[in-house]
């Protein structure tokens, strides 16, 4: 009986190992990417970016065409070669399998309908164009054209474009994030220095501890600089979610905007003026007359001004409003947040120096405003003509 189970068991050995044997080698998954061009408010786009997701997570590179000039103008490329359509449409994708763009979309597609084109994409040599579903194959005289304007020459192995690459990479280069955090920086610097409104607020600041001694010169000075900041972040993020949800264009009129107020700066230093003007500076006649006021009302001073008489030196924060153009949400607040607060900065200068701190900032916009409108000028021009 014994031996007999053990014949029973050593064949049934055997037979598992050969029906291992039979059975195909599972073949090695093919690297699949999708390189999407599109706009997150374009509802197609969304489905599109939802079902490569679902089918193929973490293979999706998508492209703003609105905020992206140089995405833009690559897609314009490949449009007119693939598609040879004057009507643009989004969205758009080149998908690429083992780094070799295989296929051109235009439109949605469903999870199953992903699948299946790459499952006949691995198992031909075909190079696709899709409208939907419907597939055909794209002549090798238009997939020539195509390789060149991705920059690629040799038919195997090829990467994805380097705009695809640059739009993979952005949101974790730390270089990028050390890189805009500098020039937000330098920004938010040139906006702050506002002679006449921080010498306002020294006066109040020195009126209210004259009045009620450092403690309240602090509350007051907090308050008011708090008001700023918080009018001054939703005036800014206004305009960056009216950009959003317009487009490129007001993007370059931003840029013209900052290049106008740059020249402005130039043409008044040449002039030998000052960017504030003579009758701006009579609110510093209302310190006296708001030393004793509230927090809530040295808040919505700050508030106010935030909205009227600062962003009339403005021309930085337009700059650094159209530059994080295209950044997600949430890395788009945190940018602001962090704008803003190097914005205040004179204001606490102000309150731990008071009437030190304002002659020498005073003084140092008049050595920085020259310097400032050339470089606000230049970003402008380079906002509105698409080169950044």
């Amino acid at each position: 009986m014994a031996k007999t189970l053990i014949v029973y068991m050593v064949l049934a050995l055997v037979l598992l190992l050969v029906i291992t044997a039979l059975e195909p080698a599972q073949a090695e998954p093919v690297p699949v990417k999708f390189v999407v061009y599109g706009d997150p408010r374009c509802p197609h786009c969304k489905a599109l970016t939802a079902a490569i997701e679902e089918a193929f997570p973490g293979s999706l590179v998508f492209i703003n065409i609105g905020s992206n000039m140089t995405g833009l103008q690559e897609y314009k490329k490949l449009w007119d070669i693939v598609v040879e359509d004057i009507r643009y449409a989004i969205p758009f994708t080149v998908l690429y399998l083992n780094n070799t763009p295989r296929a051109f979309i235009v439109g949605e597609m469903s999870v199953d309908e992903l699948r299946n084109l790459v499952q006949q994409l691995v198992s031909t040599s075909l190079i696709l164009y899709c409208r939907g579903s419907d597939c055909s194959e794209l002549g090798q005289e238009k997939y020539s054209r195509v390789l060149e304007a991705l920059g690629l020459q040799s038919p195997t192995p090829m990467a994805p474009s380097k705009v695809a690459e640059e739009a993979a990479d952005t949101s974790t280069q730390p270089g990028n994030l050390a890189g805009i955090l500098a020039v937000l920086a330098g920004l938010a610097l040139m906006d702050s220095v506002n002679p006449c409104f921080l010498a306002f607020y020294a006066l109040l600041v020195a009126s209210a501890s004259a009045l009620g001694g450092a403690r309240r010169a602090i509350v007051l000075g907090l308050a008011i600089a708090a008001g700023v900041y918080v009018g001054y972040f939703l005036l800014g993020f206004g305009i960056a979610s009216l950009l959003e949800a317009t487009g490129v264009w007001l993007r370059q009129l931003l840029g013209v905007a900052a290049a106008v107020l740059g020249l402005n700066i130039l043409l008044r230093r040449i002039g030998g003026g000052t960017l504030q003007g003579s009758v701006e500076c009579k609110i510093c006649k209302w310190a006296d007359r708001v030393r004793d006021a509230s927090p809530v009302l040295a808040f919505s001073i700050g508030f106010v001004a935030s909205w009227t008489l600062l962003p009339c030196t403005a021309g930085p924060y337009v700059a650094a409003i159209a530059l994080l153009d295209g950044y997600p949400f949430i890395d788009k607040l945190g940018l602001l947040a962090f704008y803003n607060m190097v914005f205040i900065s004179p204001l606490l200068a102000v309150l731990l120096g008071s009437a030190k701190a304002v002659e020498k900032l005073s003084y140092a916009s008049k050595i920085v405003e020259p310097l400032a409108g050339a470089l606000l000028l230049a970003l402008g021009v380079a906002i509105a003509v698409g080169i950044i």
